[in-house]
């Protein structure tokens, strides 16, 4: 019998080319990060701004801070007679402890524009005690559809009295200990609820994906521009200006200068449709 002919080998898929990273896109993206790493509310930007001013130092530039933490970092470029200003602000939506309750839950209320919603069902959230952070779920007292039907689902009443936070240490309370067992993990009113971002990042897709990025981004792109302007001097001088209370008002503009002619505020945006953002996406270049 003739040999039988051995089967053609089939090509070797290609190998999928994997986006290569501008420097400035990977330095974004590492302030990223580090600053979603760090609690931050409205009026409550320490740690952040520190963060801030280490950047600054360890690119050569020096950060002047206020005493609300609002900063200014001048970066002198080639043209001194135009003074560019970028700004963003430090301060992210945040929660606070207003009531304990028996049954070990909390009553929360916004620090900054929130809705307090479907958006809030299943957030994961963390109490700053004097002992740490007691993480928990936040959700709604009417959350099991089965419990209160389609129909009282959709009308449940979106207001923050509806809204609680469960630390996790208090799964299985009952009414008899749960306050005792909130007051034991040290969890007392007016102390301040950090927001889980859930920050996910595919280098396939480069693409990022978080909840409360406002203003974070913004701030990892200011940060982004001190390690290209540490390396290289922008075509005109620029004011970096970090503020530290956007959320509830407009601080920050005490440290504008008299002398700067432009300003772009660096801020987060959702909602617009696609193309509205192109045709008012700003066209020109940072330090160009």
């Amino acid at each position: 019998m003739p040999a039988a002919k051995s089967a053609a080998k089939k090509p070797a898929a290609k190998a999928s080319k994997k986006a290569v990273q501008s420097p400035a896109l990977t330095s974004a993206l590492a302030h990223t990060r580090a600053l979603l790493a760090i609690p931050s509310a409205t009026n409550r930007v320490e740690d952040v701004a520190d963060y801030v001013v280490a950047h600054a130092k360890k690119r050569g530039f020096k950060a002047e801070r206020q005493a609300d933490d609002t900063l200014h970092i001048r970066i002198e470029g080639t043209d001194k007679k135009r003074v560019v200003g970028y700004g963003a602000h430090l301060d992210r939506i945040g929660l606070m402890v207003d009531e304990l309750f028996d049954d070990g839950t909390v009553k929360i209320s916004s620090i900054g524009g929130l809705y307090p919603g479907h958006v809030m069902d299943g957030v994961t959230a963390s109490i700053q005690t004097k002992n740490g952070l007691e993480e928990g779920v936040i959700f709604h007292t009417d959350t099991p559809i089965h419990k209160v039907g389609g129909e009282g689902f959709e009308k449940r009443p979106h207001k923050w009295k509806n809204i609680r936070l469960r630390p996790d240490a208090c799964i299985g309370c009952t009414k008899k200990n749960g306050k005792d067992k909130l007051k034991a993990l040290g969890i007392r009113p007016g102390q301040l609820v950090w927001l889980n971002p859930m920050l996910a990042i595919s280098d396939e897709h480069q693409t990022l994906r978080s909840r409360w990025l406002d203003n974070t981004l913004g701030c990892a792109v200011l940060l982004a521009l001190i390690d290209t302007w540490g390396k290289a001097k922008p075509r005109f001088t620029v004011d970096l200006i970090f503020s530290a209370a956007e959320e509830v008002g407009m601080g920050g503009t005490s440290v504008i200068r008299p002398d700067m002619t432009d300003f772009v505020a660096v801020d987060t945006s959702v909602g617009e449709e696609m193309e509205d953002l192109n045709n008012c996406a700003i066209k020109q270049k940072a330090g160009k």
